[in-house]
């Protein structure tokens, strides 16, 4: 009888750190081609902190006020509140506080859509890898807070890729 306590405080375990540490989820689009095919399924931290260059999975409901069906999306951190992003320089990069931006994971050019922001504190810009085919920040320019997403609305840091497709 022992055993069975046993295997029901694991599987309690395992339920709290799904609701208050990770989750799993699969990717249903190819906005962060290369690094992640459509189908793969990655793990994500609900405890990290958000960094510059992170891939995290939002709340696409509330942060980019879409009523589709699409409940989730992983995107890449661009800059981080109070921020300036800009596209782009001369030479077709994105500016971030007056720098340009490496970024050795796109694919094709960094943005079609020119825009210059100053992020507000507690928001972050954010974008997918394969530019041309993503829902992001650059989308939302015409809304209240032209592109920035609150924090709020993000799940957690992508840590992990549990399966690819």
């Amino acid at each position: 009888m022992k055993w069975l306590w046993r295997i029901g405080a694991v599987v309690l375990s395992l339920g709290i750190a799904q609701i208050f540490v990770y989750s799993t989820y699969i990717v249903e689009n190819t906005s962060m081609l290369p690094a992640f095919r459509d189908g793969d399924i990655v793990v994500v931290s609900k405890l990290s902190d958000i960094e510059r260059g992170d891939v995290v999975v939002v709340n696409a409901q509330r942060g980019f006020y879409t009523s589709n069906q699409v409940e989730f999306v992983i995107k890449r951190v661009i800059a981080l509140g109070e921020d300036r992003i800009a596209c782009c320089n001369p030479e077709g990069l994105l500016m971030l506080n007056g720098k340009p931006l490496s970024e050795s994971y796109i694919k094709g050019k960094p943005s079609d859509i020119s825009f210059d922001v100053t992020l507000p504190p507690d928001t972050v810009w954010l974008m997918g890898d394969n530019r041309l085919n993503s829902l992001d920040s650059r989308d939302l320019l015409g809304l209240p807070g032209g592109g920035a997403v609150s924090t709020q609305h993000i799940i957690g840091e992508v840590v992990w890729v549990l399966w690819r497709s």
